[in-house]
């Protein structure tokens, strides 16, 4: 009896993103990790022995690590802006609520009661005042 090898499997080189729908989004959260990661190592890159902060300049007198910092913030925030775009989120307050709109109202239309009718209601009412109670007498 022989035994059948499984045939090896090289690993994805992304393997947490194998099932993504939207690999674009995948993309600008790596590149945005990328930006920062970068950033933090040239940080410690530019502290001396003591841990004091250096800025290394070039011939001119230039501070080089400025500008290439500069970039890498240039880059984590359109990474950011791209993730942002890719999940359909506005920029923080363009998304204005609409007004509310009152309800109509009808005008009242009063129509005037004859005076007959009110005399009646009147009458009657006082009808009602005088008549003693059923229980006395």
């Amino acid at each position: 009896m022989s035994v059948a090898t499984l045939p090896t499997v090289q690993p994805s080189e992304h393997p947490d993103d194998t099932n993504v729908r939207n690999r674009g989004l995948v993309q600008a959260y790596k590149l945005r990790d990328f930006a920062a990661a970068a950033a933090m190592a040239l940080q410690t890159d530019m502290l001396d022995h003591e841990g004091k902060l250096m800025i290394r300049r070039d011939e001119y007198g230039k501070p080089v690590d400025l500008a290439a910092i500069a970039q890498l913030i240039k880059g984590w925030s359109e990474a950011r802006d791209a993730i942002r775009i890719i999940r359909g989120r506005p920029l923080p307050g363009s998304l204005k609520p609409e007004p509310k709109s009152k309800p109509r109202t009808r005008p009242r239309i009063f129509e005037p009661t004859p005076v007959a009718d009110t005399e009646q209601v009147r009458s009657e009412y006082m009808r009602d005042m005088h008549k003693p109670e059923q229980g006395q007498k």
